[in-house]
């Protein structure tokens, strides 16, 4: 029976796991499990023979296993020497061998698995700041460990909008480039949610600049080209206030000064007009849950 040995003492790390699945995962005896090993043995000692690229199956580098499997099958003088030679044997090699090969398939693909469970980025939320970004991401200049995530906006008619982004594992940012952004604006029209230029220049000069603002970044906007219906824009505001986004001040902050700057020439007409409206709009918006306090007094800030 010193034959069948396989004492954990003197069998590698590999070779015990191996052993553990036959007895676990393919419910052999004891006694058919070290048979298996036995003859697994036997064949790696052949291999060993051979002009092998690897002559390993005993192995944690699972291609190494499939490698010499795979000169194995081409080899004329197993299939038709040491096979034929181990019939005699309880297992036959090309049954262990099959069983190897199950055995290093499915450690690749539990091994695989859980890097791609470690891979995943977090869930992207409403709380979550995405940055928009032109040219070449500053994380990739730092060399920085990015992934892909998926990040779910919401869209008009309270569609979600699913977009693939990138998030920085170092930096815990979510990013997407002015390409993509762009895209996925012609495509879907508003996406509400917490968005950021990655270098923002929101003012200049104390001047708010109207294509930078969260309002525009988040698709609100008053252009013949999306022309966006009086509900469509209040439903954006709506959004932005009740999410989070912006504040109800700051909103009617951004409308005003678009209202007082850009309104003033001539040819912006129109827009002063959606803009107005929109003003009224947002100076009349309450949330439900939103605090009302009663004014008794007004006074001048000294």
């Amino acid at each position: 029976m010193s034959y069948y040995n396989t004492d954990p003492q003197y069998v590698r790390q590999e070779k015990q796991d191996f052993y553990n699945w036959l007895k676990t995962e393919q419910k052999l005896s004891i006694y058919d499990s070290r048979r298996y090993m036995c003859a697994i043995k036997g064949v790696e000692d052949f291999a060993s023979t051979r002009n092998y690229h690897s002559k390993k199956l005993f192995s944690l580098n699972r291609d190494e296993v499939f490698e010499t499997v795979s000169e194995l099958l081409l080899d004329d003088v197993y299939r038709n020497d040491y096979v034929v030679r181990c019939r005699i044997y309880p297992v036959k090699p090309t049954d262990a061998v099959h069983k190897l090969v199950m055995y290093a398939a499915a450690k690749l693909s539990s091994h695989k698995k859980q890097r791609e469970k470690r891979e995943l980025a977090p869930v992207w939320n409403q709380n979550n700041i995405l940055y928009v970004h032109k040219g070449l991401l500053s994380c990739q200049k730092k060399g920085h460990h990015l992934i892909t995530a998926t990040a779910v906006m919401l869209g008009l008619k309270n569609k979600d909008v699913r977009m693939t982004v990138s998030y920085c594992k170092d930096c815990n940012r979510f990013f997407i480039s002015e390409v993509s952004y762009q895209y996925y604006r012609k495509k879907y029209g508003a996406l509400i949610g917490n968005i950021q230029l990655e270098h923002s220049r929101v003012a200049y000069n104390g001047e708010f600049l109207a294509e930078e603002s969260p309002l525009h970044l988040c698709g609100y906007n008053v252009n013949q080209q999306d022309n966006y219906s009086r509900e469509e824009r209040r439903f954006i505001i709506s959004k932005i206030i009740d999410r989070g986004i912006m504040s109800k001040y700051e909103v009617i902050n951004y409308l005003e000064y678009f209202i007082s700057h850009n309104g003033q020439q001539t040819k912006n007409w129109l827009a002063l007009a959606k803009w107005k409206e929109d003003l009224q709009f947002t100076r009349r918006y309450q949330r439900q849950y939103d605090p009302v306090y009663g004014i008794t007094a007004i006074r001048a800030i000294s």
